[in-house]
């Protein structure tokens, strides 16, 4: 039986470079401040530069070390198997292909 307590590395971290950045040391204005460097912080912040406005994302650890790093980034869906979404309901239906 695998020992749960073990800490295990993300390939995802450990593969990456860290990345650091001095505090901030004076008031700052932006359009849009956005708080954790995680995927979902990180992706509107670029789409949101992208657009002209100016971005400030707020994180307390190292970019990405969170739930995302730990990810395992799942690409598939559903082996062998079909689903569909039942149009009336929007229940997810799931079957298994022959």
């Amino acid at each position: 039986m695998p020992n749960l307590s073990e800490k295990h590395i993300s390939y995802w971290i450990d593969s990456t470079p860290t990345a650091n950045f001095s505090p901030l040391s004076n008031n700052l204005s932006v359009d849009v401040a956005i708080v954790g460097a995680g995927i979902a912080g990180i992706t509107p912040a670029r789409l949101l530069k992208r657009a002209g406005k100016t971005v400030a994302v707020i994180e307390s650890q190292q970019i990405s070390t969170g739930v995302s790093g730990h990810t395992t980034a799942k690409v598939t869906l559903l082996h062998q198997s079909a689903w569909y979404i039942q149009p009336d309901t929007g229940i997810v239906i799931i079957r298994k292909n022959p």
